[in-house]
């Protein structure tokens, strides 16, 4: 259902991000993880209507390291789709993931 759009090397990804809020409550170098895997979504109900956003993060086992939804004011379907991506990018640099694989439901690629 998921398909991997691809591998997001990090490694200078984070200066872009400094000027954000970026809190390391978590850092994946602690935890042992060098690769987060993301599966991302978003659904509007009527195009536009109210939408939501939900992410998965799983380490290379498979291990669920975080997650996030979120209810978002009326939007359409790829807008929900864009605010997941954005999201799940956000939380990933807070993280302090290195390498990156991006994964979404076909209605975006």
């Amino acid at each position: 259902m998921y398909k991997t759009l691809s591998y997001l090397p990090l490694q200078k990804g984070e200066d872009v991000f400094q000027q954000g809020n970026n809190k390391r409550g978590t850092d994946t170098k602690n935890l042992g993880i060098n690769k987060l895997i993301i599966y991302t979504d978003g659904a509007a109900r009527g195009n536009p209507g109210p939408a939501a956003i939900g992410v998965i993060f799983k380490d290379e086992g498979g291990k669920t390291i975080a997650t996030i939804s979120r209810r978002l004011a009326p939007t359409t379907n790829n807008q929900a789709e864009y605010q997941a991506i954005i999201a799940a990018l956000e939380k990933a640099v807070s993280l302090g993931a290195r390498t990156l694989a991006l994964s979404q439901t076909p209605s975006l690629s």
